[in-house]
C-alpha cells in the first residue's frame, strides 16, 4: 500500500527523494573546501582551550599541585594508619597521630589553606 502511495504522490515525493539522494551523495564526498572549514573549526577550538587552561598548565601550577600532593597525601595517611592502629596498639596510634598534629598538620593545613582558599573564598562570596 505505501509502495503505491508513493507512486501516486506526484512530483513532491519525487523532488524529496531527489533531495534526500542528492544530500547522502554530498556527505560522502569531502571536498577540500569542506575540510578547510572544518580545519578552522578545529584550530578555533583549540584555541580556546589553550586560553582555558593556559594558566592550569603552566610550570608553577603543575610543581603547586605536585608539592600539594606529596605533603596532603602523607598526612591523609598518617591520620588513617593511627585510626587503624588505635584498636591494635595505642602508643603507636598516639605517636601517628602526634606527627600528623604537629608541624607536619600545620604544614598540610597551610598547603591546603594556599591551594583551596581561594576557590573556597570565591564560592562563599557567590553565597
Amino acid at each position: 500500500m505505501s509502495i503505491l502511495g508513493w507512486l501516486s504522490a506526484g512530483p513532491d515525493a519525487a523532488s524529496k527523494v531527489l533531495d534526500g539522494a542528492i544530500k547522502g551523495v554530498d556527505a560522502l564526498i569531502y571536498t577540500e573546501e569542506e575540510k578547510a572549514v572544518a580545519r578552522q573549526k578545529l584550530s578555533d577550538q583549540w584555541i580556546e582551550l589553550q586560553k582555558t587552561m593556559g594558566e592550569e598548565t603552566t610550570v608553577r601550577s603543575v610543581t603547586r599541585r605536585v608539592l600539594a600532593i606529596l605533603i596532603i597525601v602523607p598526612f591523609i595517611m598518617l591520620t588513617l594508619a593511627a585510626a587503624i592502629a588505635f584498636p591494635f596498639n595505642l602508643e603507636y596510634s598516639k605517636f601517628l597521630l602526634e606527627l600528623a598534629q604537629g608541624q607536619f598538620g600545620v604544614l598540610a593545613l597551610g598547603v591546603s589553606g594556599f591551594y583551596f582558599g581561594p576557590y573556597m573564598l570565591s564560592y562563599l562570596q557567590k553565597k
